[in-house]
């Protein structure tokens, strides 16, 4: 039985890590969407610029900043996500029986 209880916060672990890979990939594709994006502004901005009376590139550029703006928030809520699960990995790090033997931190330079 000890055993087992021992494992639980091994998995526990394992969900947090799982998690946090998860969390990696789709900050990469916000950021991957955020440079698209840049881009199809700025080609937006340009043909705003050749025609400043066309409703519709003036709606092109409002429907690009409106998904900038959340892509801006998806990033905002994975990066509180991501404090929060490295918050309870320290925690349940820091509380396991042998946390001087977890692997260290990749910020950690000590």
């Amino acid at each position: 039985m000890d055993n087992e209880q021992n494992k639980l916060p091994m998995l526990e672990r394992h969900k947090i890590v799982v998690s946090l890979i998860e969390l990696n990939s789709q900050q990469l594709r916000c950021e991957s969407a955020a440079a698209g994006l840049d881009i199809e502004r700025l080609t937006a901005v340009r043909d705003l610029d050749r025609n400043a009376e066309s409703a519709e590139c003036q709606a092109a550029v409002a429907e690009i900043d409106r998904r900038m703006a959340e892509v801006d928030d998806k990033k905002r809520k994975l990066a509180q996500e991501r404090d929060w699960l490295e918050t309870s990995l320290r925690e349940l790090d820091a509380a396991l029986p042998d946390a001087g033997q977890q692997p260290k931190n990749r910020n950690d330079h000590n």
